[in-house]
């Protein structure tokens, strides 16, 4: 969706009146925290890339994450989670010790939508803290194919019962996150790379993506616009060698030609870093 199209809906919408304007689904706040890791010594060396070889490769695990002791099926009004024995869930937080352990309990299946697939995930509540679930709840679906969990609340759902057991901190839920070069080399074009990333024992790699967020005024009304992109960088072909920054990573990209280029890593932000919600619901 383009900026002037997500500009004339946002301004239809608050001519419509409020209940036109209001948010589709209410629900608690939660945000998504996950731990970056440092790069192994290998991953540091200087190299020469092709489109798509990830380089960078580094782990972004769970702040806390659990594994359900058994089948858990979760029935929503519009959709059906079944989570298998051994699935990791990851912890979302709010306010005021709010927490869910959320999932892609179905990781082949998307959901086809104006902007693209969406990924589905659904939470799970340990109400009296006995290492039991005990509530289910839904979330609303990542924009745009988004990989990394982008939800910024979660509605709730059904009652359930399962058990789950705590994950060391060596075992917890994690996804590996590598910088990809994009596409051909074509004279006098800039050099674009991705962030991607992957969950345990997949071989694909998916884009990310960012949101960014602004205001604008239409005639006595403001406007704010929500833009999701992938998350990506572009360097001018002509600026080389040149610095960049990623998703945390931190490289310089010496040379281009039509079938790759020179890059030389250095340090990574390692820690924690909270997730960008898309909460335009």
């Amino acid at each position: 969706m383009t900026r002037s199209i997500l500009l004339a809906a946002a301004a239809m919408a608050a001519m419509a009146g409020p209940a036109l304007a209001a948010k589709k689904w209410e629900g608690p706040a939660v945000q998504v925290v996950l731990v970056a890791g440092p790069l192994a010594e290998a991953e540091m060396q200087e190299r020469r890339v092709v489109p798509e070889q990830p380089f960078m490769a580094r782990r972004l695990t769970a702040r806390k994450s659990v594994t359900l002791q058994s089948e858990v099926v979760v029935k929503f009004w519009h959709r059906t989670a079944r989570f298998a024995p051994g699935s990791q869930l990851f912890q979302a937080s709010g306010a005021d010790g709010f927490e869910v352990y959320c999932g892609v309990y179905d990781p082949g299946m998307f959901v086809r939508s104006a902007g693209g697939n969406k990924i589905q995930y659904a939470c799970l509540q340990d109400v009296d803290g006995d290492s039991v679930f005990d509530k289910g709840f839904w979330t609303p679906d990542n924009p745009g194919g988004a990989y990394l969990p982008m939800f910024g609340k979660v509605i709730s759902g059904p009652d359930i019962k399962v058990a789950y057991r705590a994950d060391a901190e060596g075992d917890r839920l994690y996804f590996e996150s590598a910088i990809v070069l994009a596409g051909k080399g074509k004279p006098g074009a800039d050099v674009t790379f991705l962030r991607k990333v992957r969950r345990p024992g997949e071989t694909a790699w998916n884009v990310t993506y960012t949101i960014t967020r602004s205001e604008e005024t239409i005639g006595n009304r403001t406007v704010q616009t929500t833009i999701t992109k992938m998350t990506s960088v572009a360097v001018p072909a002509n600026a080389l060698p040149h610095p960049v920054e990623l998703a945390g990573a931190r490289f310089k990209v010496l040379s281009r030609d039509a079938t790759g280029a020179t890059v030389r890593p250095g340090p990574a932000t390692t820690g924690e870093q909270a997730l960008d919600i898309f909460d335009d619901y």
